[in-house]
Formats: C-alpha cells, sequence, structure tokens
C-alpha cells in the first residue's frame, strides 16, 4: 500500500483504516485477475468463488442453522 500511494510504511500503518485495506485488496485481487486473463492462465484459488454446495456449508457451520435455497430463491421472487 505504501508503495502505491508513495508513502512510508510506517504512515500506511498509522493513517490507514479498514476501508483502505478493503479498498486495496479488492484492487489487488482485480489486477491478478486480469493479468491471469492476459496470460491465459487459470485464475489464482483465492480468487475462484465457492460453488453452492461449499457456500451452504460453510454457512451452517457459522450459524448452526440449515438452509433449503430453493425455498428463499422463490420466495425472493
Amino acid at each position: 500500500m505504501a508503495r502505491t500511494y508513495s508513502c512510508l510504511p510506517s504512515q500506511v500503518l498509522r493513517e490507514a483504516d479498514t476501508f483502505d485495506l478493503m479498498v486495496m485488496d479488492v484492487s489487488i485481487a482485480h489486477q491478478e485477475m486480469e493479468q491471469a486473463k492476459r496470460e491465459g492462465k487459470p485464475m489464482p484459488q483465492r480468487l475462484v468463488k465457492n460453488n453452492e454446495k461449499e457456500l451452504i456449508k460453510q454457512y451452517e457451520e457459522i450459524t448452526g442453522r440449515n438452509v433449503k435455497v430453493q425455498d428463499k430463491q422463490k420466495a425472493d421472487r
């Protein structure tokens, strides 16, 4: 982040907040995705979207609640 904004690392540590870090993370992810596209390489694994089953499993582990995706999708329509 310091290199990108031409400032000292100590200044970044002192003045940056979580929004700055989030924006930087999104920016780096976008750069990695564009570079992979240009070079014809697969997307880095950390940037690949989770499939629906993995997301449901993670949700159930975190919340302890069971999810019925079809019911929620019908309710949203």
